[in-house]
């Protein structure tokens, strides 16, 4: 499989089906928060205090679009594993999306970082098979620098603590052995999610910025599964994180050029 992957030409315009614009769509705002489970997508709306507010249905998945200080932000979703979140980013460039921040929950596979730390990925392992699609195997699967920067001024801003460093991403959360878990921790691998990689490859792809922040909602460091998917520390964090996108897409918007680059 991965020699076939190793000859293929990454051209877009060697795509037969692309996403665009459909007749009648209405543009989305150039910051996006992407949520990826129902529970996460819920939490981060409350604390943004839009539970209640309106929003259009985008194919599979919902939009809000929002006004923070005064900046238009999206926030869509829900999108859970590498698939689903890659062709909803995909359609939300097509409609004009050019920021877009990954905000979810992962595993950690440090035993010192507990439930409630926050993870913030600067390269990702890829194990999920949409990015082969998107960028070849010896191509390094990174955020975007400048919003990778801003989100994690706007993390501490919060007073949260970023743990910066590498995540592995998969697509079979009911396969993380031990032996993967001890293997990529002594390489210093942080936590494992399942959209991460993805995304980093088909933004990079697409030219577009992306970055993630993910809040461990369960420990695998001891090897032993711990969970913390309900606990006030997790929910805490993560709706403390929520904030700090919902700022840093606002810095973002703040600083753009007209033509849509980053001062």
């Amino acid at each position: 499989m991965r020699d076939r992957a190793d000859k293929v030409l990454w051209r877009p315009q060697e795509c037969l089906v692309e996403p665009r614009r459909g007749k009648g769509e209405k543009e989305v705002p150039e910051g996006i928060i992407l949520g990826f489970t129902p529970p996460d997508l819920k939490l981060l709306l409350e604390n943004l205090g839009a539970s209640q507010a309106p929003y259009r249905k985008l194919d599979f998945w919902k939009l809000w679009t929002l006004r923070v200080g005064g900046c238009p932000i999206g926030v869509a979703g829900p999108a859970f594993g590498a698939p689903a979140a890659v062709v909803l980013m995909e359609r939300l460039v097509a409609l004009g999306a050019g920021a877009l921040v990954g905000l979810g929950s992962c595993g950690s596979l440090q035993p010192w970082l507990p439930v409630g730390s926050v993870v913030l990925p600067d390269s990702a392992l890829v194990e999920e098979g949409t990015s082969l699609h998107y960028l070849a195997p010896h191509v390094k699967t990174i955020p975007h620098q400048e919003l990778f920067r801003l989100l994690r001024e706007s993390l501490i801003k919060e007073g949260l603590e970023p743990h910066a460093g590498r995540v592995w991403t998969t697509d079979a959360v009911f396969r993380e052995t031990r032996e993967k878990v001890v293997l990529y921790q002594k390489e210093g691998v942080l936590a494992v999610d399942m959209e991460s990689s993805a995304l980093m490859s088909a933004a990079g792809f697409r030219g577009v910025a992306f970055a993630s922040v993910m809040v461990v909602s369960d420990e695998l460091g001891t090897l032993r599964w711990h969970r913390g998917f309900k606990s006030k520390q997790f929910q805490e964090s993560l709706g403390l994180a929520a904030l700090a996108v919902a700022e840093c897409l606002g810095r973002w918007w703040k600083m753009k050029k007209p033509g849509g680059k980053v001062v």
